[in-house]
């Protein structure tokens, strides 16, 4: 069984996931922002909903308990994150899917799709 994970322990960032990959970083978690959708709220105010990626990446055997102990802690850590939500009205989560490799019963990616909701002045960016 794989050791718990400590999210104060030292961690590399990378620009790229496949330079993290390159190098057998695991575990790895990638954010990606995706689409952005503006709508107007009110004559002063427009709603903006961002979809960010997740993207959890472990060697571990087995890996999905892994992949499951890193999710939480950086779910826990938005939850906890005070800057975060005075910025957000709403932090959800839309879903989450496995992906395993079939060569490697060791290394699982697990992607989870978050939707950020704010509010922005209409007469600003």
């Amino acid at each position: 069984m794989s050791e718990p994970f400590d999210p104060n322990e030292m961690v590399l960032r990378f620009r790229e996931r496949a330079e993290a990959e390159s190098r057998n970083e695991a575990p790895c978690v990638n954010v990606t922002p995706r689409e952005l959708t503006v709508e107007s709220f009110s004559a002063e105010v427009d709603k903006h909903t961002q979809a960010i990626e997740l993207r959890i990446y472990v060697r571990a055997d087995p890996p999905t308990p892994s992949a499951e102990v890193i999710h939480l802690a950086v779910h826990a850590a938005m939850a906890a994150d005070s800057q975060l939500h005075g910025l957000a009205d709403s932090i959800r989560i839309e879903g989450a899917s496995f992906n395993e490799a079939e060569a490697d019963a060791t290394s699982l990616d697990k992607l989870c799709r978050y939707r950020f909701t704010f509010n922005v002045l209409s007469n600003t960016l």
